[in-house]
C-alpha cells in the first residue's frame, strides 16, 4: 500500500472515529445547543449553557486537532494538497474543494453571538483556535490567557456554546470529506 493509500485511509478511518464519539452522540440525544439566562432583581445574572459535557467535548478535540493541523498528515489541508495532485475525476477533486471551501468561510464568519472583545467582533476561527489551543490541546500561552480572561464574562457559556456548534459543524464537514475521500479511494482503485 503506498503512502498516499495510508493517509486516504488514516482519513477515513479518524473521521469515522470523530463520528463515532461520545460528543456526536450527546448531540444527537439532546438535541439542543444553548445558553439560558437566569436574573432577578436582587440577584446576579447568571448564564448556564446546555449541551455537551467537557469529558464530551475532550473525546473529541484531539481528533479534530488531527484534521485541523497541518503537522498531522491527515489535516484536511494537506489532504487537499494530495487528492489534487492524483490522478483523479477533476469533479471529486473539486468537491473536496468545495466542502473545504465552504468550512473555511464558516470558520472565517462572525460568531453567531457578536462577541467584541474591544477590537471588534471575533470570528468563528478566532474562537475555535482559541478554545482549541489554549484549553483543550496545546496551552499555547496566549490563548491561555485569552480564554481566563473570558472566563470573567458574562457571555463567557455562549462563548462554549459557540464553541459547541463550531465543533459540530467541524465534525459534519469532515463526514462529509471523508466520503469524497471514499470516492477518491475508489477512483484509484478502478
Amino acid at each position: 500500500m503506498s503512502i498516499d493509500a495510508i493517509a486516504l485511509e488514516l482519513f477515513r478511518e479518524k473521521a469515522k472515529e470523530l463520528e463515532d464519539s461520545i460528543f456526536v452522540r450527546s448531540i444527537a440525544t439532546k438535541k439542543s445547543l444553548g445558553t439560558s439566562l437566569d436574573w432577578s432583581r436582587d440577584g446576579p445574572m447568571t448564564t448556564d449553557r446546555e449541551g455537551p459535557t467537557e469529558d464530551e467535548i475532550r473525546s473529541s478535540v484531539l481528533t479534530i486537532r488531527l484534521f485541523r493541523q497541518d503537522k498531522d498528515r491527515i489535516s484536511i489541508r494537506d489532504t487537499a494538497k494530495l487528492i489534487e495532485a492524483l490522478p483523479i475525476d477533476q469533479s471529486i477533486k473539486d468537491e473536496y474543494s468545495q466542502i473545504r471551501s465552504d468550512l473555511n468561510s464558516f470558520l472565517d464568519s462572525q460568531t453567531s453571538v457578536g462577541f467584541d472583545l474591544g477590537s471588534g467582533l471575533i470570528t468563528r476561527r478566532f474562537l475555535f483556535d482559541t478554545f482549541l489551543y489554549g484549553f483543550y490541546c496545546h496551552l499555547e500561552e496566549e490563548k491561555q490567557r485569552r480564554i481566563y480572561e473570558w472566563r470573567d464574562k458574562p457571555f463567557f457559556n455562549d462563548m462554549k456554546m459557540e464553541f459547541d456548534l463550531i465543533l459540530l459543524k467541524f465534525t459534519q464537514s469532515v463526514a462529509r470529506l471523508s466520503r469524497v475521500v471514499e470516492k477518491v479511494e475508489a477512483a484509484l482503485a478502478s
